[in-house]
């Protein structure tokens, strides 16, 4: 009877630890595109290298994505998509892959046994669980935090209306602090506040900041004594700015239904890039503070609203209360990170940037 117990207790041990295997494995998320010029065809590396073929329409290849990308963590597109730049720099399948929570690869010149060695490869690199990525060092999250304590102080001193907003905001809500991953700030103001920001440089600078006008209805705020930053974009030597920084976004009010109106991007490069990134006029009449950290911060009504139009999907808005997107910018260097796309994690910690 011995024997037969423990018999049972190893067949049950093994199928469970096969299927956590299984089930690990899986999350690890890879999006497949090939090029019309490869000397295979994406059935052949679907049937190669066991992918889940996608049957899209190259028009709109977001609705079969939405409907399975949580389902299937390795695809390959039945249609490769256009290389068209749709601003910053980003692609249509970059955006379509970092949107869903894939990193990105394409393969043109290999032949069909190298594409599915380095898909392969590529997969057991992808992070699966928010421990994986790359964490802010107790020193780099602590000089953020001063940071952001000090924007605050000569904001709110100056009666400088603004609020949190993207991962900062994302951070208070669902983590209590600073993204462990998220190496930036990022605050907005309304239009009618811009000349009460820019009167306010000199207080800027006697807590040791600088505020740049980097572009039309978009500013920075860093240390005067941070880390240079080259210019990767332009090869013109080092940026104007340093890190670590907060971004300052401008808002202005678009009239729309009397019950609808929202706030959105001021800056046209930001409005037609992130069209979906509003605020409602109800939002910014509530403004109240929460913990961030060690310290605190103003963030708009109803909260929620926003994160999920902007870290949730049609599908699943809530997305974000589990699932994390790997880093998108390396804000560090300035550039983009060293991967294409962005993979979909599991938070396993849900505690803040640390800090002393």
């Amino acid at each position: 009877m011995f024997s037969l117990r423990k018999g049972f207790f190893i067949f049950f041990l093994v199928c469970f630890l096969s299927v956590f295997a299984v089930l690990s494995a899986s999350t690890s998320r890879l999006l497949v595109s090939i090029d019309p010029e490869a000397s295979f065809s994406p059935e052949e590396f679907a049937k190669a290298s066991s992918a889940t073929l996608l049957l899209i329409e190259p028009r709109n290849p977001y609705k079969i994505v939405e409907n399975v990308f949580l389902d299937k963590p390795f695809v390959v597109l039945s249609h490769h998509i256009t290389e068209k730049d749709i601003g910053w720099g980003s692609t249509v399948l970059e955006h379509l892959s970092s949107r869903h929570g894939y990193r990105l690869v394409i393969f043109k010149n290999e032949s069909l046994d190298e594409a599915t060695k380095i898909a392969q490869h590529l997969l057991s690199m992808s992070p699966k669980y928010s421990s994986e990525l790359t964490r802010l060092t107790v020193q780099e999250s602590t000089r953020l935090y001063s940071l952001m304590k000090k924007i605050d102080k000569v904001l709110t001193e100056n009666k400088v209306k603004y609020w949190a907003g993207r991962e900062t905001l994302l951070g208070a809500i669902r983590h209590g602090g600073l993204v462990p991953w998220d190496d930036y700030l990022h605050l907005f103001i309304l239009d009618s506040e811009k000349l009460k920001l820019e009167s306010v440089k000199a207080d800027f600078e006697k807590e040791g900041l600088v505020l740049h006008s980097y572009f039309k209805d978009f500013y920075k705020v860093c240390e005067v004594d941070g880390l240079p930053l080259q210019d990767h974009f332009n090869n013109t030597g080092t940026l104007p700015f340093t890190y670590p920084a907060a971004n300052i976004f401008v808002m202005t009010l678009e009239k729309r239904k009397e019950s609808q109106d929202v706030y959105v991007h001021s800056s046209f490069n930001f409005y037609f890039n992130w069209n979906h990134e509003r605020f409602a006029y109800s939002q910014i009449e509530n403004i109240s503070r929460i913990p961030f950290g060690p310290i605190s911060l103003p963030i708009p009504g109803s909260p929620e609203e926003y994160l999920n139009r902007m870290f949730g999907t049609e599908k699943r808005p809530d997305l974000w209360k589990k699932y994390a997107v790997e880093p998108l910018w390396d804000h560090r260097n300035e550039k983009d990170p060293t991967y294409s796309g962005a993979a979909l994690v599991e938070i396993d910690n849900f505690a803040p940037a640390p800090w002393h």
